[in-house]
Protein backbone atom coordinates (compact mmCIF):
# COMPACT_ATOMS: atom_id res chain seq x y z
CA UNK A 1 0.00 0.00 0.00
CA UNK A 2 1.43 3.36 -1.00
CA UNK A 3 1.66 6.29 1.39
CA UNK A 4 -0.71 9.17 0.73
CA UNK A 5 0.16 12.83 0.49
CA UNK A 6 -2.69 14.19 2.62
CA UNK A 7 -5.39 13.01 5.03
CA UNK A 8 -8.06 12.64 2.35
CA UNK A 9 -5.79 10.53 0.14
CA UNK A 10 -4.82 8.32 3.09
CA UNK A 11 -8.50 7.82 3.88
CA UNK A 12 -9.18 6.98 0.21
CA UNK A 13 -6.39 4.38 0.30
CA UNK A 14 -7.98 2.86 3.40
CA UNK A 15 -11.37 2.84 1.65
CA UNK A 16 -9.76 0.92 -1.18
CA UNK A 17 -8.06 -1.53 1.17
CA UNK A 18 -11.31 -2.50 2.95
CA UNK A 19 -13.07 -3.86 -0.14
CA UNK A 20 -9.82 -5.37 -1.40
CA UNK A 21 -9.35 -7.44 1.76
CA UNK A 22 -13.04 -8.37 1.87
CA UNK A 23 -12.94 -9.62 -1.73
CA UNK A 24 -9.75 -11.60 -1.06
CA UNK A 25 -10.77 -13.12 2.27
CA UNK A 26 -14.48 -13.69 2.52
CA UNK A 27 -16.66 -12.00 -0.14
CA UNK A 28 -19.23 -11.05 2.50
CA UNK A 29 -21.36 -7.98 3.04
CA UNK A 30 -19.25 -4.88 3.73
CA UNK A 31 -20.03 -1.74 5.69
CA UNK A 32 -17.24 0.72 5.06
CA UNK A 33 -16.97 3.51 7.64
CA UNK A 34 -15.08 6.76 7.19
CA UNK A 35 -14.85 9.98 9.14
CA UNK A 36 -14.13 11.93 5.94
CA UNK A 37 -17.53 13.27 4.89
CA UNK A 38 -16.37 14.50 1.47
CA UNK A 39 -14.97 11.08 0.62
CA UNK A 40 -18.15 9.31 1.71
CA UNK A 41 -20.28 11.66 -0.39
CA UNK A 42 -17.98 11.25 -3.39
CA UNK A 43 -18.20 7.46 -3.21
CA UNK A 44 -21.99 7.54 -2.80
CA UNK A 45 -22.53 9.64 -5.92
CA UNK A 46 -19.58 8.49 -7.96
CA UNK A 47 -18.66 10.52 -11.00
CA UNK A 48 -15.49 9.64 -12.84
CA UNK A 49 -12.64 12.13 -12.49
CA UNK A 50 -8.98 12.08 -13.40
CA UNK A 51 -7.45 13.08 -10.10
CA UNK A 52 -5.17 10.74 -8.16
CA UNK A 53 -8.00 10.38 -5.68
CA UNK A 54 -10.37 9.51 -8.53
CA UNK A 55 -8.27 6.54 -9.58
CA UNK A 56 -8.10 5.24 -6.01
CA UNK A 57 -11.85 5.59 -5.50
CA UNK A 58 -12.63 4.00 -8.85
CA UNK A 59 -10.58 0.96 -7.87
CA UNK A 60 -12.30 0.84 -4.46
CA UNK A 61 -15.74 0.92 -6.10
CA UNK A 62 -14.80 -1.77 -8.64
CA UNK A 63 -13.66 -4.02 -5.79
CA UNK A 64 -16.77 -3.28 -3.72
CA UNK A 65 -19.01 -4.14 -6.68
CA UNK A 66 -17.60 -7.70 -6.55
CA UNK A 67 -19.26 -8.15 -3.15
CA UNK A 68 -22.84 -9.34 -2.62
CA UNK A 69 -23.68 -6.11 -0.79
CA UNK A 70 -21.79 -3.06 0.45
CA UNK A 71 -22.34 0.47 1.64
CA UNK A 72 -20.26 3.36 2.89
CA UNK A 73 -21.29 5.43 5.88
CA UNK A 74 -19.96 8.51 7.57
CA UNK A 75 -19.01 8.18 11.24
CA UNK A 76 -17.87 10.89 13.59
CA UNK A 77 -14.15 10.98 14.20
CA UNK A 78 -14.74 10.09 17.87
CA UNK A 79 -16.33 6.78 16.82
CA UNK A 80 -13.50 6.05 14.41
CA UNK A 81 -10.79 5.87 17.09
CA UNK A 82 -9.46 2.42 16.15
CA UNK A 83 -9.06 3.40 12.51
CA UNK A 84 -7.30 6.59 13.55
CA UNK A 85 -4.87 4.64 15.75
CA UNK A 86 -4.14 2.19 12.92
CA UNK A 87 -3.46 5.08 10.55
CA UNK A 88 -1.02 6.60 13.01
CA UNK A 89 0.69 3.24 13.45
CA UNK A 90 1.01 2.81 9.68
CA UNK A 91 2.71 6.17 9.31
Amino acid sequence: MSKGSDAEEIEALACREGPKLTVEWCKQRLILESDCRSLVETMKKWERNRSQLGFILEEALELADQLPEWKIVHVRRKRNGVAHELTQLAR
